[in-house]
This record gives C-alpha cells, structure tokens and sequence, in this order.
C-alpha cells in the first residue's frame, strides 16, 4: 500500500467515525451543507466514446442493447442530458471539473500543459480528499485526454480492487468501442461488425435527413450501431463484477457519453448530434427513491460532475459551474450551453446556449463553412461518399449542408418541431423575440465565464494583421519532387497536407539554380546578380549581406518580430577581408541583418566545416581544441578521401576529395574544434527540435521562422530510420526526411493552437540535381520518377527545372484550398512581407509585391516577369514574361541540362513559349526574332539597373 493511500484510510475512518455521529442515517438529501452519510457510496463513471441517444431505451428499435435499457429500468433516464463541447478533450475537462471548459482554457482539443486555478480541482482530488480510492480503468479503457497537468496523480490505481478493504472508491471507465476507430485497431467498426454474432440489420437503420440514403452511408450507421452493442456488453459485464461482488446496492453506477456521435453533423459540432448524450444514472440502494423510470428536464454533463461530489459528502466548491441532480442544492435548467473552438488542425469558434424547444447557435468563423478536420475526412466514409454525390448533382438541398462553403452568423432552430436542425429561423420576424432572448442569454453566458476561447479568437484577429510566419527552404529539391506535384518516387504526405490545406502554386520560381544567390535574393529584395561574390560560396567567405544591410528579416524584426533562422546559411559570416573567427565572435552574421537567434550550419555540408554556429560562437567548442578552417592541406597526415577510400560512404566523380569526415569527402580543409563536429544523421533532427524550442519560447508574440533545411543537397545522409524507405536510394530517403520535417512543424504549431495565426510558406532555393558529384545512386535508382516533373534542367542551369519548384502556402482561415497559376518568386517574401506590415520595402528594388496572390485573394495578381540566373558569373540568364521565355547561354552550353553533371550544348541565344512548350524543347527565336530581340533588351535592362 503506497504511504498516500495509507494516510487517506486513516482520514476515512476518521471521517467514518465523525460522520456516524452526526448522520446516522442517509436521505435522498444528500447535499454536504446537512451533512453526508454514515458510508459513502462508491461511485462508477462509465464514459462511451462518441455516443449519441441511439440506445434502445432511448426508442431506437433497430439496435439491441438489453444492459443499457436495464439499467435505465433500475435508475433514471436522462432524457435531456447535453455534454459542454462536441469533442473528448474540452468535453472530459468539462466533466471532470465540473467548470465550463472555456473557463479554464482547457477549451481546445488536445492542447495541453494548462495549470487549472488553485480554486479549481479536479474531482478524483476532491474526493480523494474525504478518503476514496480514485480507480482509472479497471479493466476497460484508461483514457483520460485532459489538458491540464496536476502535480500529484488524479487516479491511485488501475482498478478498485488495489482499495483498502471497505474503502469507497470512484472509478472512472472508459469504453472506447464506439470511437470511430481505425482499421488497424481490431479491425475497426467493420473487424466488431465482423465479429458480431447478430449484427444490425442495414434495413432497419434510420437515418437522419441530412444524410444521403445510400448502401455506403447504411453500412456506415449500422456499423456504429453494432459498436454500441458492444459497449452494452461491456457495461453488462462491469455490472455484473458488482454483483458478483456484492456491492451493487452500495454503488452509484452513472453512464454517459463524452460527446455525441461519430457522424457528418455530430462529433465536431454544435447540433445535437454532436452535444446530446445519453445519461443513465442508477442510484444505490439508500437512494432508491431517486431512481425515477425517466427525467426530462435539461442536464449539463457538468451538473453529473456537482452531483458525485454531493452524493460523497463533499462541499461543493463555489466555483462549480455545474449544480447537483438530487438533493437540496439541486436546482432545474432552464438552458444549457456549449463552446466549440480548436479541433484537430482545425479552428473554428461557435457557441450555443438550448433550452427545451429552441437552440441558438453563432458562429464567430462562418468564412470556414462546415470544414472537416483531416480525421473526419480520411475516417468517415459517408464524407467520400457525399463528395461523389454532390459531384454528380444527387444531393437534396437538405443534404447540401454539408458541404457549404459558409456558415450563417447566427442560427436558430425549433429542435422540438426540427429535431434534426434543419430549418434556421434566424432570419425569420416571427422569432425575433426569441432570438432576442437567446442572445442576451448567450452574452451573460460569456461574460459571467469570462470566455478564455473567445478572447484567444481575438487575440488571432490581432494577429491575422501580423501571422506568425515560418518559412520552409527545401536545398536542391525539384518540381516533380514531391507527390502534391505529381512525383512518382518518393510519397509527401505532410508537404502535401500543406498544398491540401492551403494554395499550391504551379508558377512558383526561386530567383536563381544554386543555392547561395537564392538565399541572398531572398533576404534582400535584390537579384544577386547585381553583387559581385554572390555565385557559391567558399567556407571562408565572408558575410554576403553587410551589417545593417535591410533584410525580410530586419523589416519583420522591425514591425515587432521574433525572428530566427535555423538551418543552412551559406551567406558567409565575417568581417570583409577576413571572413569568420571560428574561435572568437562569429560577426556580421544573421544577428547584424535582422535575426535574433540562429543556429546554423554556416556553408553547405559538402564543405568544411562540420559545426553549428549559435548567435555569435561554434556551438559546443573547446578552447583547447581551436577550430582551422583552410583552402589548403594542414599535414600530410589530414584525413582526405585519397588516403580513406575503403572508407567512402559515396566515391566522388571529381570533387569533394579535400577533408575526409563521416565516411564523405569534403571541399575544404579543417582540424579541430572535435567537441563541436556534428554527424551528418543527426542534422534534421537537430534543427527542429531547436526550431520548436524557440516557437514554443516565442508562441506569445509574432515570429519569424527560416527554417533553411539541408535536406535534400548532397552529401545525402539521413537519419537511419529513414534510410532505406524509398526507393530512389539516398536522395529518396533525404525527400522522406524533408517531408518528415515539414510535418513536424506543422503539428507542434497545432498543438500550440496557433494554426489559424501562423503562415507556412514552403519553397526551394534550386531545382534538382542526381548525382552531385557523390555517386549516391540517384541516377541508377531513379526509375520513373522525374524529379523536374513536366520541366526540363535542373540545378546549375536556366531552363525551367533550375528555378520553378514546389511553392506552396498554407494558413487555414486566411489562404483558400486550391491552385494558383500565378507568377511568384522567393524573392518576392521581402516586399509581399513588408507591404502586409506596413513596413518600408524601398530598398527591396527587385522583389514584388505579390502578397495577395500568396495570400490567395480574389483576383490577385502575381509578377508579370522575372529574371532567373544560374550561379554567379557563368553568364547564364533567363527571362520570363507571361508565356514567352528566352534562354541567353554563354558559349552555347548548359551544364546539367538533362540531369547529367556534364554541359550540352544549347542555343546562345533561344525563344520558348512555355505555355505549349513547357520542356523547352522548340527554339523560336528565329521565327520571331522580333519578340527576342525585345526580351532579351528588356532582360538587359532590367540587369543594368542599378540601385
């Protein structure tokens, strides 16, 4: 016996012992103010996963559940019991404090690390506290989905059987079976319909109107119906256990659901689908006068939550929002209220308040329309279902609800004459006293719990003027890359979430082929060509973009921004001249442009040196150890590939033969600062975890997020468990490791429920390139996946594969679900951003305002043209006005044009017209000379500009 449940049976016998003084006998009155009884009841909580009144006793012929209705002929049928919320988590948070969820900010599907009030505790600690045993499971389910943390454990066991001998207990059961669950658990619905010995008869299930009458949407009820037959078996079961036992006539055995049902209409929402619930509560023995065959007055679940605190004898707590069902202190509803904010991924602010004959509902996002959550979409099979209806124009007017695109602000139904909610009187003069009424009960409802979802709401419409944006730079990674953009090889499920859930961008361009002019376009506004020194850079370069130089970061910093960059620099770090101090202060940097915080890798991997430069230092060096970074060999012993071959991870075709660390040929030379060096594996996972510490750090504020990854430039080494599970080999593997850090950010920014207020932009500094120069088996392995999809080139070249990539934006509220064929380029983040804060973008002389088409505005227009360049000073430009491009090649070559390290010949000078020519296959340029005569003027205009 643990020492906590030793000291709580002294306090039970003491309580034992006082009580059978002063209350020897127990009443129907149970309130603690006249004192409790002589032997607390032990207490059953027993919750149904997304359950809704389709029992039997509740008149629904078509399912079987003889447990349930015996029980509801032994105790109470609640015929108008309604949970707080549509959902588990607010829903159990609710109940388990007998306090509204939006009182606590608990108010948000699986958001956790709330600290309740001091004034507010939880009821297995209230409890507790006059000497029960708080039992979590006992056999069944030990869900408890909360989003509070207590510093002391809400439960003291597994099962009431761990008690002391007469000891009252509180258990709290779960029963998970009517969950919609997932195949691979036992089969889902359809394994427990499999293993039903009679299941329900598809011909009898009744549907509600909303809901097309089709063999799938029959199944699919049925299935849940047959779910509910098996938690009756499980709740006959635990009945029986008390028998057998022979404690039944001691126990109050409460039976609920958590929230409605796992249907279109129900779980999620405000209707009574999703809130009504059945509630069957048989009283013990000594309350037997309590068990009436059926209550029809109206029930908050939260009112169950005052009531087990009675029936144990304790004082209520002043700050329960929920009032007990017997007893003195029991009082009648007049109406109920419920609150719907963050589910899943998505948001999504509506609040009610129902009274017997009328519910209000309004909604503070209407613009989301009835928006499924990614779970209801991939887990419900009447939504594909009704997508193909409505696509083939066989939906009822009724049934198009579903699918609006646009919520009405208030809604008002007569559920008594419209069960269903079908009909909205909002708008209807003969209800506008009622209507009337409901608001201002509404209102009072919300300011009288001071709403913590509604004041979060907007606190997000503060921000939507200023999001939270996280940029995502992808390093090498090609148009036909990813699967959202038709990619064979490799799947992208979280990349593709955000093209699903945001705008997928098929003209999307970074500035130039190779990566260093990309990133410094980027941040400044201004095509690299126009500085000298910007083609790739060396280790030891120094710093690009001077201190004080305006940056997309310096302008977001300025307007009140966290900002940080973490990931790959590549921009050079260092004083002119001298380059960086990699044993001292690390200056100018990112921290000199803009950027509070940055946690780099400061060239590229297949350059020395293999460190992580924190803010202004090598993270993690030794003094003793100095850190050399060099051009030139340091001994005749340095590790290089030629004295390591048997070593090599990948043989090098003409490079990358300088430093030999980790198995990888590097360019450059280095000794060294050994307590600093990283392992390649261990890269992605570094920097989002760092990047997540610092969003968590930041959450209150604005920020700014460069996540500049690594992934997918050579050397391609990721982290093992990602080795091996594509079959394009390493540069497959390094796409799956990408794509796995895309979702990580995604859903620790959910998690924080800062969805609705963060913007994700997602791009890449180049196109592709196979073999770069490591012989990774990225040709041998490539089948028929095309990396540069419907486009030809790559990386190191100006035809259409080099700079047109993945670009996709995504802010679930604010950017539409779709595609956009307009222009826009990753140099254009500068001016977009600065334009959306009000900041000045003057010195941003080649980056457009195209902030409304990222956004996905109506009619928003992108760039009209846009100079591309390779790396700098090859002498290798494009230029792209509208569906016309001419290709200018010095010297007739392109190097990597058909994703080969070799150059091909090409035309000097060529016309394209994109639009029936995307591959660039057909020169035009000599059946309209006139046409590239003009371009290629206006091409070297806009290059001789000069700031």
């Amino acid at each position: 016996m643990n020492t906590r449940n030793r000291w709580r049976r002294k306090l039970w016998n003491f309580g034992r012992i006082v009580l059978s003084l002063t209350c020897p006998v127990m009443t129907s009155d149970v309130s603690a103010d006249e004192g409790a009884a002589s032997k607390r009841p032990n207490i059953i909580w027993i919750m149904a996963e997304d359950i809704s009144t389709e029992l039997a006793c509740y008149g629904h012929p078509a399912v079987d559940t003889p447990n349930l209705d015996r029980l509801a002929k032994q105790g109470t049928k609640y015929e108008n019991a309604f949970c707080t919320a549509p959902s588990c988590t607010p829903s159990r948070n609710a109940m388990i404090t007998g306090v509204y969820q939006t009182r606590t900010d608990t108010q948000d599907q699986r958001r956790g690390g709330v600290v309740l009030p001091d004034a507010i505790k939880p009821i297995p600690h209230l409890l507790q506290d006059v000497g029960y045993f708080a039992a979590l499971g006992c056999g069944y389910n030990k869900k408890t989905d909360l989003n509070f943390t207590t510093q002391k454990p809400l439960f003291d066991g597994k099962d009431w059987k761990e008690r002391e001998p007469d000891q009252p207990f509180f258990a709290q059961i779960t029963l998970y079976s009517s969950h919609r669950l997932e195949p691979h658990w036992s089969g889902g619905w359809a394994g427990i319909r499999k293993r039903s010995t009679d299941p329900v008869d598809v011909s009898k299930v009744e549907l509600p109107p909303y809901l097309p009458d089709t063999p799938i949407t029959r199944l699919d009820w049925a299935e849940y119906l047959d779910s509910i037959e098996l938690v009756d078996s499980q709740v006959g079961e635990i009945l029986q256990r008390l028998e057998d036992e022979g404690i039944a006539d001691d126990t109050v055995v409460i039976f609920c659901g958590d929230n409605g049902r796992c249907h279109l209409r129900g779980k999620c929402w405000l209707y009574d689908g999703g809130l009504k619930v059945p509630l069957i509560i048989r009283w013990p023995e000594r309350l037997a006068e309590e068990n009436v065959a059926v209550q029809e007055d109206l029930v908050s679940m939260i009112d169950v939550s005052a009531t087990v605190l009675s029936v144990a004898g304790v004082e209520l707590p002043e700050v329960l929002d929920g009032r007990p069902l017997i007893g003195s202190q029991a009082k009648q509803r007049s109406e109920i209220f419920a609150a719907r904010d963050l589910v899943d991924e998505v948001m999504d602010h509506i609040r009610c308040v129902r009274t017997k004959q009328y519910k209000y509902i309004r909604n503070y996002t209407p613009e989301n329309g009835y928006r499924e959550c990614k779970y209801v979409c991939n887990h419900r099979p009447m939504w594909p279902e009704i997508q193909r209806l409505a696509s083939e124009g066989k939906l009822t007017e009724t049934q198009q609800l579903l699918l609006k695109e646009r919520k009405p602000v208030e809604e008002l139904y007569d559920v008594v004459a419209d069960p269903h909610e079908i009909h909205n009187l909002a708008g209807n003069a003969d209800y506008a006293a009622t209507i009337k009424d409901l608001r201002g009960r509404l209102d009072q409802w919300l300011k009288d719990t001071d709403d913590r979802g509604l004041a979060a709401m907007k606190q997000s419409q503060k921000r939507k003027s200023s999001p939270n944006v996280v940029l995502i730079l992808a390093d090498d990674l090609g148009y036909g890359d990813v699967s959202c953009y038709g990619g064979k090889g490799v799947q992208t499920p979280n990349i593709d979430r955000l093209a699903a859930e945001g705008t997928r961008f098929t003209n999307g361009y970074c500035s130039a082929s190779t990566c260093t002019p990309t990133r410094y376009s980027l941040l400044t506004g201004v095509y690299a060509f126009r500085t000298p020194g910007t083609g790739i850079a060396p280790p030891n370069q120094p710093a690009l973009i001077p201190a004080g130089t305006p940056t997309l970061a310096s302008i977001m910093q300025d307007a009140g921004y966290a900002t940080a960059v973490i990931g790959k620099w590549h921009l050079g770090l260092g004083k002119p001249g001298k380059g960086p101090d990699w044993n001292g202060k690390i200056a100018p940097g990112p921290l000199e442009i803009g950027f509070d915080h940055c946690l780099l890798l400061p060239t590229t991997n297949d350059r020395v040196p293999q460190v992580y430069v924190r803010d202004h230092h090598v993270d993690n060096l030794d003094p003793s150890d100095p850190l050399w970074v060099g051009n030139k060999k340091p001994s005749d012993d340095h590790p290089t590939v030629a004295n390591n071959k048997d070593k090599l991870r990948f043989q090098s075709m003409r490079g990358h033969r300088d430093t030999f660390y980790n198995g990888v040929g590097r360019i450059g030379f280095y000794t060294g600062g050994h307590s600093a060096r990283f392992c390649d594996e261990d890269l992605a996972d570094r920097w989002v975890d760092a990047s997540k510490r610092w969003i968590n750090d930041h959450k209150g504020e604005p920020f700014f997020l460069f996540f500049s990854s690594h992934d997918i430039h050579a050397p391609r080494i990721t982290h093992e468990r990602f080795r091996g599970t594509t079959s394009l080999g390493p540069r497959g593997d390094m796409i799956a490791e990408l794509d796995w850090s895309v979702g990580e950010l995604v859903d620790y920014v959910e998690q924080l429920g800062l969805t609705e207020q963060t913007l994700f932009v997602f791009c890449s500094d180049n196109g592709p390139v196979l073999n770069d120069d490591y012989i990774d088996g990225s040709v041998k392995m490539l089948g028929d996946h095309d990396p540069n999809g419907p486009f030809r080139g790559g990386k190191y070249n100006v035809f259409e594969g080099g700079t047109r990539t993945p670009f996709i934006t995504r802010m679930p509220g604010t950017v539409p679900v779709g595609v956009n064929d307009q222009m826009v380029c990753t140099i254009d983040l500068a001016a977009s951003m600065a334009a959306m804060l009000n900041q000045s973008g003057d010195t941003f002389i080649d980056s457009e305002n195209v902030m409304d088409a990222l956004l996905g505005k109506p009619n928003a227009k992108g760039r009209d043209a846009l100079v591309q360049q390779a790396n700098g000073g090859w002498g290798r430009f494009a230029y792209r006005e509208g569906r016309w491009k001419i290709a200018r090649n010095k010297g007739g070559a392109a190097y990597n044009a058909n994703l080969r390290l070799k150059n091909s010949p090409v035309p000097e000078l060529a016309l394209y017209d994109l639009q029936e020519d995307p591959g660039e296959s057909n020169d035009l340029s000599g059946q309209k000379p006139e046409l590239t005569e003009r371009l290629n003027a206006q091409m070297e205009a806009i290059m001789q500009r000069r700031p």
